[in-house]
């Protein structure tokens, strides 16, 4: 397995994704971060008004998306797998879909508000995460907002927990995160280590906010 090359990667995930949908969505329920979704929304609206137009990259089944709609956001779900949106499709997911790669969006500049990145730019590797940065701050408008979860600890993991298909993530610790953020034009609010319910090794992941200056 080329483990440096984002196609490579994008393949492997996305054959366990495609599999895993139908189940993915029960397994995406507890995912313990409405909080997150809640602040992440009013920080939107406070910054330009009602229902704020977010990304929800990564977005698998549509399970964020509709803790994004609750909130007051209007969210659109973006997946490399058929079938993940297939799902959300069939339980109404309260959102636009669309099929599409985190690299290379179908999506004009400025076209959000907010991007909504949680648990998905693990999915590539490092050395593809300045052109996943640089997607991101291409669609938000000046102003938006960046929430991100992230795999902490280093390098990578090959995981097939709770699953026989076999995954791909990269892990970062903060600084490189921090680093990343940085160097790709957008500014930290706030970025900290957390415990995750659904997380690997003991839940260990960086989750936060940054803004598109």
């Amino acid at each position: 397995m080329a483990l440096a090359d984002p196609a490579t990667w994008r393949s492997v995930n996305r054959a366990a994704y495609e599999r895993m949908a139908p189940d993915y969505f029960r397994r995406s329920e507890g995912a313990g971060i409405e909080a997150d979704a809640v602040e992440f929304v009013s920080l939107l609206i406070d910054r330009f008004g009602p229902r704020p137009r977010v990304l929800d990259i990564g977005s698998g089944p549509g399970v964020d998306s509709w803790r994004l709609s609750d909130a007051g956001a209007a969210p659109v779900c973006l997946d490399t797998a058929v079938g993940m949106l297939r799902t959300a499709g069939a339980r109404s997911a309260p959102a636009g879909l669309v099929c599409g790669d985190m690299i290379d969006s179908p999506f004009g500049a400025g076209s959000f508000h907010g991007v909504w990145a949680c648990a998905s730019l693990l999915h590539i590797p490092k050395r593809a995460l300045p052109r996943a940065l640089a997607e991101i701050r291409r669609v938000l408008v000046g102003g938006g907002i960046v929430y991100l979860a992230m795999r902490a600890g280093r390098g990578r993991l090959i995981t097939n927990r709770d699953t026989s298909l076999e995954r791909v993530l990269a892990r970062y610790d903060l600084d490189e995160l921090e680093a990343a953020l940085a160097k790709s034009g957008m500014r930290v609010l706030v970025l900290a280590p957390r415990e995750w319910p659904l997380g690997l090794e003991g839940g260990k992941w960086i989750h936060g906010f940054a803004v598109r200056d």
